[in-house]
């Protein structure tokens, strides 16, 4: 599973599939969510990147490391509103 072994296989599983949910509801790609900066995809992200963290309680440290993103995207995701 790679440096996020914390995590179980089903867990990131699940974070892929909200991933791949919210952005087909925004009319995006799961990739672009990820990893674009256009405003759609940024606003995309900070969604679910606090999807996952409120879900499970999660720290922005191990919400980033679930995610595959650095632990401030998580805190300014947090903050951000969309």
């Amino acid at each position: 599973m790679g440096p996020a072994s914390e995590f179980s296989a089903t867990a990131h599983e699940l974070v892929a599939r909200v991933r791949a949910r919210i952005a087909e509801r925004r009319g995006l790609t799961s990739e672009a969510v990820r990893s674009s900066r256009s405003r759609a995809a940024v606003e995309a992200r900070r969604e679910w990147l606090r999807v996952v963290r409120d879900s499970w309680y999660l720290s922005a440290a191990a919400t980033g490391r679930l995610c595959g993103v650095n632990h401030t995207t998580v805190l300014l995701a947090s903050r951000g509103a969309s």
